[in-house]
């Protein structure tokens, strides 16, 4: 007999925020940013692994692995036609069988989006 289980937490949360001001000082004035900000954070925690019985033996895991992934992204709208984005990912996965290797993974950076209509 085999037995499946899978545990899953997604959290995803966002924050918008208009005329932020900055902790940067412009000729002794705080620097504000004029238009939206926004703040995203998706975070996702997975367990699930798969274990053999047989009658007479002990159950063995066959299968499964544990999933740690965080993505929070910053937008900031310049104007109605120009967004930048900052991006952080970062998965991390450890297998609960001795026969498969941990990895993570790490991927951030930037996008500047022009868009022609309004």
């Amino acid at each position: 007999m085999t037995e499946l289980r899978r545990n899953d937490l997604v959290i995803d949360v966002g924050y918008t925020k208009t005329g932020m001001k900055l902790p940067i000082k412009v000729q002794g004035q705080n620097l504000s940013l004029k238009n939206e900000l926004q703040f995203r954070l998706g975070l996702t925690i997975s367990d699930s692994y798969t274990v053999q019985r047989t009658i007479g033996e002990d159950p063995q895991a066959t299968n499964g692995n544990y999933n740690f992934q965080v993505k929070p992204t910053i937008r900031y709208m310049i104007d109605p036609k120009w967004n930048v984005q900052f991006y952080f990912e970062r998965s991390v996965n450890r297998p609960r069988i001795t026969n498969t290797f941990p990895r993570s993974t790490t991927a951030f950076g930037f996008q500047v989006q022009f868009s022609l209509a309004q």
